[in-house]
């Protein structure tokens, strides 16, 4: 009768053991798996979506539109429309166009553009996110920096 005891507190300490590894090892994956969602960074958000922006070149360099099209894309951010505008401005700016602000923020923070800078006006008319119009101050950015 004493070695039946034995073996039997044995083996439910062993299954007890099994248990608790078990649970231990679902908490953890719960855990990693939250920290892994909170600590995802806002470029990784936009992966899953494609962002639509019309760039307009109002710098006076010749070639800044395109040349802001490429670094964009290769971002992978999809330039619909590249234009020049009739007049020259000091500072870029970015156009919120469909009432989402992290669309234009996003837009803005590649292209060094400031908070202060990035404006809304709603164009149902226009089929992009957001307009980036490039200033004297783009040339200072990494696309025109670099060579």
């Amino acid at each position: 009768m004493p070695c039946q005891r034995w073996r039997y507190r044995v083996i439910l300490t062993i299954a007890g053991l099994f248990i608790v590894l078990g649970i231990a090892s679902l908490a953890h994956r719960w855990i990693v798996a939250v920290e892994k969602v909170s600590v995802r960074s806002e470029e990784q958000l936009f992966l899953s979506e494609t962002i639509q922006v019309r760039i307009v070149n109002a710098c006076g360099y010749p070639g800044a539109a395109r040349r802001m099209m490429e670094y964009l894309r290769h971002l992978g951010v999809d330039v619909v429309e590249i234009g020049t505008a009739p007049y020259v401005l000091p500072h870029s700016v970015v156009w919120d166009h469909v009432g989402a602000p992290r669309y234009a923020q996003y837009i803005a923070r590649i292209a060094k553009v400031p908070d202060s800078l990035v404006l809304s006006r709603k164009d149902s008319s226009l089929y992009v996110h957001c307009s980036l119009v490039l200033g004297l101050d783009i040339l200072r950015t990494d696309p025109f920096t670099r060579r």
